[in-house]
């Protein structure tokens, strides 16, 4: 583990530990404070005079203007002015100098945790906050490319009088993690952080220009076996003979084609000598009117009321 080589508070605190405090202060876990306390150290090697001041941006503005740089974390290019204004209303920053003490940090870490909490970064820091308790190594990815913004996994970066320059991204990254396994030995946790396997860069292949390509003509060579030489004197089948039956020649037309043998029922042997008649019909005969007796109708005797009829 390296000695820490930092500035302290005025109370002695070293202040990569001060910032640790702060980030904890402001809720993250101990592995995520551990992480961005770490970038802190990659960003300015906790200096005081940069943790608690300003210093212009090596780059520039795109109308050729200096960047300001404030705080532990480098903010600029508007999000210095807000935590300039967050630091004065919590009453650590008074006339564009800050206080020096926890309770800037404090503020300080409170600012960058309500950022990387807003809906501009929250979505680019999943891993951060999903699994608050993974290697504090393995969230450098995700704060350095989406959070903090720093050349992370880039060669090349912006050359002063434009173009590009090259740029060894390992270096301040190892220095990074050398922050962090110092910070955790001096918190008597791990300090043996390594690197992470990066992920191999896609390279798309490259392919021969169409006009070095060239046609090929296909042909199909017959195997020696199929060639019309061998094939000379190969045994031919021989042609089918139907069998006589199936010639037609022996087969008589079906006109003269009769039935033998067929013997009729006995009682279809003899022809019918009488044909049969229905019986003539004969309406019924009815009594002549003069035999029909007349019958008298007969009256019915008055009756006489009873008592209780009455």
């Amino acid at each position: 583990m390296a000695a820490y080589k930092g500035s302290k508070l005025p109370d002695g605190t070293p202040l990569n530990v001060a910032v640790y405090k702060a980030y904890r202060n402001a809720g993250l876990s101990h592995n995520q404070a551990l992480a961005v306390t770490a970038e802190v150290g990659r960003e300015n090697s906790f200096s005081a005079g940069t943790l608690f001041g300003n210093h212009t941006d090596p780059a520039a503005t795109k109308g050729g203007k200096p960047i300001r740089n404030l705080g532990m974390l480098s903010w600029n290019q508007g999000r210095d002015k807000m935590l300039e204004d967050y630091l004065v209303k919590n009453g650590v920053m008074k006339n564009g100098v800050m206080a020096q003490n926890q309770a800037n940090l404090n503020a300080q870490a409170a600012f960058s945790v309500r950022e990387m909490k807003s809906p501009r970064y929250a979505g680019k820091l999943k891993n951060f906050w999903n699994n608050p308790n993974a290697n504090p190594d393995v969230y450098a990815r995700e704060l350095g490319k989406h959070y903090i913004v720093w050349a992370y996994g880039q060669d090349t970066i912006k050359a002063k009088g434009g173009g590009r320059t090259a740029f060894d991204w390992r270096k301040h990254d190892n220095r990074r993690r050398g922050h962090l396994n110092t910070l955790a030995g001096m918190l008597g946790g791990k300090t043996n952080y390594q690197a992470q396997a990066q992920q191999p860069t896609f390279q798309a292949p490259s392919f021969r220009p169409a006009s070095e390509l060239k046609v090929a003509k296909p042909t199909f060579t017959a195997p020696s076996w199929q060639s019309p030489e061998a094939l000379k004197g190969a045994p031919v089948a021989p042609s089918f003979n139907p069998p006589k039956w199936q010639t037609g020649g022996d087969i008589n037309p079906p006109s003269d084609i009769q039935p033998t043998g067929f013997k009729p029922p006995e009682w279809n042997s003899e022809p019918l000598e009488q044909e049969f008649k229905a019986p003539a019909f004969k309406p019924p005969e009815f009594m002549p009117p003069e035999q029909l007796q007349t019958v008298q109708q007969t009256a019915m005797p008055e009756l006489e009321p009873q008592e209780w009829q009455t």
